[in-house]
């Protein structure tokens, strides 16, 4: 198990995708050719598609929109942000409020990190590519 906390990048982009509902069959971390850099790609059937949700505005932000993503910068620096979320309060389910919080060096990254951790818990399996 990983803890959602040390999740970034491509391992990071893997598990909103598998938040997102997309199979664990369709999704892939491959390395970029001649470099350092990993990209999760959904392989369907035809070209891949990178999924970006933790550097990429356009995919990640509706899902900061929708879950009801609060962002927060930890002052004084600002080179920390917290994002939340109360499960419950978005499906109007009171009694079973749960807060659910992810710390990241971009808001992006701590938003993805507290959407991962408020559909898997605080620990996910480790997935090999």
């Amino acid at each position: 198990m990983i803890h959602v906390s040390e999740l970034s990048g491509a391992w990071l982009d893997y598990w909103v995708a598998r938040a997102e509902g997309v199979p664990a069959g369709q999704l892939q971390v491959r390395q970029v050719q001649r470099s350092d850099v990993f990209h999760c790609v959904n392989v369907p059937q035809g070209p891949a598609r990178v999924l970006d949700y933790s550097t990429n505005w356009e995919r990640g932000g509706p899902i900061i929109q929708r879950e009801v993503i609060k962002l927060q910068p930890v002052l004084p620096s600002g080179s920390t942000w917290y994002g939340t979320t109360m499960r419950g309060l978005i499906e109007s389910n009171l009694s079973e409020v749960q807060m659910h919080r992810g710390k990241g060096e971009t808001p992006l990254v701590a938003a993805m990190r507290c959407y991962v951790a408020s559909k898997f818990g605080e620990e996910v399996p480790e997935v090999t590519p």
